[in-house]
């Protein structure tokens, strides 16, 4: 539009979209109206392009800044879910001590909470982005946890494997209403997760599998609003 604006030849306009098109590895979907893309196809074109992005939900703003600060610090809830293909994983956790020190029982993760983060709460909402679950190798954080899980979908994508699995858990999303991220709807167990992982993964469907958890890469919500704790 903006080059239309200043009059530049059609054929300038068209040469400035392709080149844009390519750097998105969108060129496919020239032809298509932005209504029709899918919600993935249309962060990706927000994301890449935009110099700071901002959330709506119900017309109410949820968030707005930086792509990568907005991705990696989401506000609450249905920002979190909204930024990221795959979505983030969302499940409710409940809050223990173990040993002297807080821990979100996340399925099969016993997962240490930072401290002073979820206190005087009994549960919180805890997201992890599928490229943050990890397979459990040397080198890895000293607080991270491994648990057992069963790869039940394994999709090779080239660099990239997504495995799909099931934990004991609730799942958690944001409830679509007028009234903005507030409230949250909660789904019994069990929670459906994915992970993605190297392209060179072992995993192999129907056979269990060691993923780890890094604390530092939680997202944790309030099990109420859903606001970002």
């Amino acid at each position: 539009f903006a080059l239309k604006a200043r009059r530049r030849p059609k054929r300038e306009v068209q040469a400035a979209v392709r080149e844009a098109a390519q750097l998105l590895g969108i060129e496919a979907l020239l032809g298509r109206r932005p209504r029709t893309l899918s919600g993935g196809e249309r962060q990706r074109v927000a994301m890449t392009m935009g110099d700071r992005v901002a959330v709506m939900q119900g017309g109410e703003l949820q968030q707005v800044g930086p792509p990568a600060q907005v991705y990696a610090a989401p506000a609450n809830v249905f920002v979190a879910a909204f930024l990221g293909s795959p979505a983030m994983n969302l499940c409710l956790a409940s809050i223990a001590e173990v040993e002297g020190r807080r821990v979100a029982q996340m399925g099969p993760w016993a997962v240490p909470l930072p401290h002073g983060r979820a206190g005087g709460l009994e549960q919180v909402v805890v997201g992890i982005r599928p490229e943050h679950l990890g397979e459990a190798r040397s080198g890895r954080p000293a607080e991270s946890v491994e648990a057992d899980v069963t790869a039940e979908v394994v999709e090779p994508l080239g660099a990239l494997t997504l495995v799909h699995f099931h934990i004991d858990a609730a799942t958690v999303s944001a409830s679509p209403h007028p009234g903005g991220g507030g409230a949250l709807s909660v789904a019994p167990a069990p929670a459906a997760m994915v992970a993605a992982l190297d392209g060179r993964t072992p995993a192999v469907a129907g056979e269990p599998l060691t993923l780890s958890v890094d604390p530092a890469w939680l997202h944790l919500f309030h099990p109420e609003t859903g606001e970002g704790i």
